[in-house]
Order: C-alpha cells, then structure tokens, then sequence
C-alpha cells in the first residue's frame, strides 16, 4: 500500500527556467497541460500579441484534446500557456520536429529565445540527445532539479 504525497506546484519562474533550458539545449520535456500528460519539445518560447509567455512546442507523445498526428506532421505543433503547464521536467528523449517549424505563426510575436537561434550540433559536452537521462550530462539550475525532483517523486507516489 503506498501513500499519496501532494505534488507541490512549480513556480512560474521554475517552469521557465526549465522550458529555457530545453530550448537552449534542444532536449524534450514532459509536462502535464489540459490534465493530460504530455511530451514536448519546445522550439520557441516568448510573449504573445497580449504579453503572456507562450513556447511553440512540437507534441510528440502523450495525449491531447485532439489526438496526434504521425510523427513530422504540422498538425502536431502547439501553442502552449507557460502559466498552464505543469510537472514539467526534461527528459533524455532524442529531439522530435517539423520541417516546418519556421512557418509564420502568431503564437509568439516577441520571441525570447528559438532553438533555431542555437548552435548546432551536439548540445551539451558532445554528449548524444539519446543518451541523456534526467539529472546527468547537464549541470543542472537549483530550479530545475527541484522540478525534476518533484516530478520524479510524483511518479513514484501516485
């Protein structure tokens, strides 16, 4: 018989420091969003038209309202609310997208960081996306270990 601990919430400042860093470092995060558990790899975060933080994702997992698509499909890129997400950790997935990521779009119109703007290659330390696993090959910022800590523990109490 196990116990249910209460997951306690991430701060806004926690979500964007780790939806940061998943745009700088090209890595996939997992996230709940609509009460639905999802997995993202985010490739633009900034401000919409009205000044609230949104980050274009590509969903490659999970599920949504409206289901996915096959995966490189342009029907699978989402416009999400930073203030909406929730249990968001990184993740050691290999990286997901579209070719059409650069399209014009509207969910962020005052762009704070885009994955294309990043160096390419290898993100961190040469180290391959696919071996990536939480907590390792990343120095990792007090608020993102926190998260990670908090949605490991989520998981393992339910």
């Amino acid at each position: 018989m196990s116990v249910t601990q209460p997951v306690i919430a991430q701060t806004p400042e926690e979500i964007h420091s780790i939806v940061y860093a998943a745009v700088a470092g090209r890595r996939p995060i997992a996230a709940v969003y609509k009460g639905y558990q999802r997995l993202f790899c985010p490739h633009r975060l900034g401000k919409n038209r009205e000044g609230e933080r949104r980050v274009l994702c590509y969903q490659y997992g999970g599920a949504s309202e409206s289901g996915l698509a096959e995966e490189g499909s342009p029907k699978n890129w989402r416009c999400i609310a930073l203030n909406k997400l929730g249990r968001v950790v990184l993740r050691g997935d290999v990286w997901h997208t579209a070719p059409n990521h650069s399209r014009p779009q509207t969910c962020i119109v005052d762009v704070e960081i885009d994955v294309e703007d990043q160096p390419a290659g290898e993100p961190q330390k040469g180290q391959q996306e696919s071996r990536w696993s939480l907590g390792t090959g990343n120095p990792t910022s007090p608020a993102r270990a926190e998260g990670e800590k908090r949605f490991r523990s989520a998981i393992r109490n339910p």
